[in-house]
């Protein structure tokens, strides 16, 4: 079949992690994590049951095939989008299909993402319809096709009665795959790649009895490049369909295995006994993995290693799968052996809406590339994150960064994006590891911050460390935010005379001391009151990114 193989098939899920993450009950959440999981099955069979195309590649929500006429082909694009509404009701798809004899090589791509993004931006028509006499589901407002039954107790008569919970068509295939009998293909095919048989996910979210959840999403750096340097390299069409799948198959495991030993690592910050993981239960679970594609929800205070160790691995598994190519805007400066990766981090509190968080998680994602491109830093692995603590927020850029971090002085209240690698740029571009660095020399609830006089010298796992009170820098911050860099300077200034004054102990000082060492390492100047220049041509500071992440970052319970 792969000789006659003429036309190319694409079809992608619409707004996928939207989907799954549009009920806040983490049942449903998995439900729909199932049934997308389930679609590159059911695309295999569907191509095969067919009978004239070939199934070269799904995961993710999305799949590619080979057909040997364009009859097959059309035919396969009509009937595909129904298969696809009856197993995921409310799941929208778009298709291309690109004939490889009218397109060259290197075009390939390009014609595909031309034709899904057309697709993209054609209204679909959501069934059932809603009529004027439709009984809807109160949660989301859609026609309910399906009843649930509870009890509940009339107070004043005392009657107990019948109560009807109704679902909407997405929510009721969700319920039944979440309690089906094939178990969760998405977590077993990750701990499949990793030394973590027998590891189980959360399935409620009320079992983290934490304030703050955070939901990830990263996304690799210039993969439509990388496509079609495959595709324009390729001697003929056999050979690029076959580098296509070679490249897709290897990416999907290196993004597995990523998100494999990132879980390890998180697994370990928590203090899990190491070994066989038979019985525990780690405190989240993946939502969408597959591709350079993932999206995953748990536990606030192990987000940053999560995702720092997600970024190191997805940059070693891939290191020569695919010669890179140079950057446009850099023709001087080699690319990477290895592709990278960008993350987005929403740390927000339990009951906040989750497709909410993963829209402002993606929307983080974005900012990084666009800043680091716009910077010229090339395509490097980084990661910015944000703790939402008042307004419903999506859109990084103009609802947070323009409209709250933006002080009358034009001064920017975070240092971020946070690069994985140092950077050769003057000034270098903040890292991760330094803000984690600065932020575990601020004392957070429960940690002593002050000097050796309150300091107990008996503790019992050893001799207590002083730090830089959180409440002294929350009040520089103010003043930085109401742009009074002047004020903050001489909160500065004057915490430093305090914490170093002989009286208060070598501690104090030894703590300050790494305070402002941690400082000058992401290049702040204590003397322009914490303010200075970074790599992305703005005037900025760490220290409100340090205080956002003290709350999440420390394991606090839900009370």
């Amino acid at each position: 079949m792969s000789n006659q193989a003429r036309y190319l098939y694409r079809y992608e899920a619409k707004s996928i992690q939207r989907y799954v993450l549009a009920s806040d009950r983490l049942r449903e959440i998995k439900g729909a994590s199932a049934i997308v999981e389930e679609l590159a099955g059911l695309f295999k069979r569907a191509v095969e049951a067919q009978g004239h195309g070939e199934y070269r590649y799904a995961a993710a929500g999305g799949g590619t095939a080979t057909f040997d006429s364009r009859d097959a082909a059309d035919d396969f694009h009509a009937h595909w989008p129904m298969v696809v509404a009856q197993h995921a009701p409310g799941l929208q798809v778009v298709q291309a299909i690109v004939d490889l004899e009218a397109v060259a090589p290197a075009s390939v791509i390009d014609a595909l993402t031309g034709q899904l993004t057309a697709d993209r931006s054609r209204l679909h028509i959501d069934l059932p319809e809603a009529g004027p006499i439709v009984t809807r589901a109160p949660r989301s407002g859609l026609p309910a096709v399906a009843i649930g039954d509870g009890i509940r107790t009339v107070a004043r008569s005392q009657v107990e009665r019948r109560r009807e919970t109704l679902f909407d068509a997405a929510a009721a295939a969700s319920v039944t795959a979440a309690g089906g009998p094939n178990g969760d293909r998405l977590c077993d095919r990750i701990v499949m790649h990793s030394s973590l048989a027998g590891l189980r996910f959360m399935d409620d979210i009320d079992d983290l009895n934490a304030r703050y959840v955070a939901v990830v999403h990263a996304d690799g750096n210039g993969i439509g490049g990388i496509l079609r340097g495959v595709t324009a390299a390729a001697r003929d069409r056999t050979t690029m369909i076959a580098e296509l799948t070679r490249f897709s198959d290897a990416l999907k495991h290196a993004t597995e295995q990523a998100v494999g030993d990132a879980i390890t690592a998180a697994l370990d910050a928590a203090q899990y006994p190491p070994g066989r993981r038979d019985g525990q239960v780690f405190p989240g679970r993946p939502v969408v993995v597959g591709g350079d594609d993932m999206t995953f929800v748990l536990r606030s205070d192990l987000a940053l290693v999560f995702v720092e160790k997600y970024l190191e691995v997805f940059e070693r598994e891939t290191t020569g799968m695919v010669t890179v190519p140079r950057e446009p805007d850099r023709p001087d400066s080699p690319p990477p052996p290895y592709l990278t990766a960008c993350a987005g981090i929403a740390f927000v509190h339990q009951n906040y809406p989750f497709h909410l968080a993963y829209d402002l998680a993606h929307s983080l994602c974005d900012f990084t590339k666009d800043t680091l491109r716009h910077a010229k830093l090339g395509m490097r692995s980084a990661m910015h994150f944000h703790r939402v603590t008042d307004t419903v927020t999506d859109k990084y850029g103009t609802d947070v960064l323009e409209a709250q971090l933006t002080t009358p002085e034009e001064y920017v209240l975070t240092r971020g994006p946070f690069l994985r690698r140092a950077s050769t740029s003057h000034p270098p571009a903040p890292t991760i590891a330094g803000l984690r660095a600065l932020a575990e020399t601020v004392a957070d609830d429960g940690e002593r911050a002050g000097d050796d006089r309150t300091a107990s010298h008996d503790d019992e796992r050893g001799s207590t460390s002083v730090k830089v009170p959180r409440s002294a820098i929350n009040d520089v911050v103010q003043h930085m935010a109401a742009g009074r860099s002047d004020l903050a300077k001489d909160r500065l200034l004057r915490l430093r005379e305090v914490m170093v004054d002989p009286v208060r102990g070598p501690r104090s000082r030894d703590a300050w001391e790494a305070f402002e060492t941690k400082m000058r390492a992401l290049h702040l100047d204590l003397d322009s009151g914490g303010w200075g220049e970074d790599a992305y041509g703005r005037t900025s500071t760490a220290l409100a990114d340090v205080l956002d992440l003290l709350p999440v970052t420390k394991r606090s319970t839900k009370r």
